[in-house]
């Protein structure tokens, strides 16, 4: 195999750089031999030139000639996917929002030597293009995580996106109902005749904070009638959340026994 810099051109026209050089070892039965050894530069779209090859040839024989040559470091390098998928499994049992779905159509083909904070930062701008900048602000936090995790795990050196900034967003002011909007809302809920258990749901949400989710997955055995509990389940961070029955809410609860005892 002929020592020096070659390309090959992909099916998108897209053209790669690689240098290819001999390095001298000793195997494992202690015999010296001249290992040939690959190794992918860059993409000319990314902005790597022949220059730019000869010039990390130069500095791989360099490194060959003073003894400084870490064969480790020349490893075949890790598709992003591989991340994506090892992350995916390793952030399942608790990160409960995460979906890998969003960053593989988006990195989809790159290797993890390729992202570079510029790469983050215009996966940042594209996506805001799409979703609130909250959103992309949760996401970045993810991608941030899972390249740490990732330097971590070995796959790669160094954190692109830790450098990358989220955006500003000015937090939304709550709102609370007024001591004359509460009855208002209760009887409008009462017309609802096509649904008896509109009203009953909204007195549990006005006297436990809990969201609409949380109200609609609530099951009979979530609720310690004995110590006047309700437990709503795990919350993102997988804590329990558990709220006290009011003497409101122990009554739409009786009443919600009822009536799911008649449609039966």
């Amino acid at each position: 195999m002929a020592k020096g810099i070659y390309e090959r051109q992909g099916k998108n026209g897209d053209v790669t750089f690689y240098i290819r050089y001999q390095f001298k070892t000793v195997g494992a039965d202690g015999v010296e031999f001249i290992k040939d050894l690959k190794e992918k530069v860059g993409r000319k779209s990314r902005g790597f030139t022949r220059e730019l090859a000869r010039e990390a040839l130069k500095a791989r024989e360099g490194e060959i000639a003073q003894g400084r040559f870490n064969l480790e470091k020349v490893k075949k390098p890790h598709a992003i996917g591989e991340l994506l998928e090892r992350y995916h499994m390793h952030a399942e049992s608790y990160k409960a929002s995460y979906s890998r779905e969003r960053f593989k159509k988006y990195f989809a083909g790159r290797y993890l030597s390729d992202v570079t904070t510029w790469a983050v930062e215009k996966w940042k701008r594209d996506r805001e293009k799409q979703v609130e900048k909250s959103t992309v602000n949760r996401e970045l936090t993810v991608l941030k995580h899972m390249f740490k995790t990732g330097v971590k795990w070995g796959l790669m050196e160094s954190n692109p996106a830790a450098g990358v900034a989220p955006f500003p967003v000015q937090e939304g002011r709550f709102r609370y109902l007024s001591e004359d909007e509460i009855p208002a809302l209760l009887a409008a809920c009462e017309k609802q005749v096509t649904s008896p258990w509109l009203s009953p749901l909204v007195v549990m949400a006005l006297n436990t904070g809990a969201r609409q989710g949380e109200l609609l997955q609530l099951r009979h055995e979530d609720l310690g009638l004995e110590r006047g509990l309700i437990y709503f389940g795990k919350t993102k961070n997988k804590k329990l959340k558990t709220v006290p029955m009011n003497r409101a809410v122990r009554e739409v609860v009786d009443w919600l026994s009822y009536y799911n005892s008649l449609s039966r």
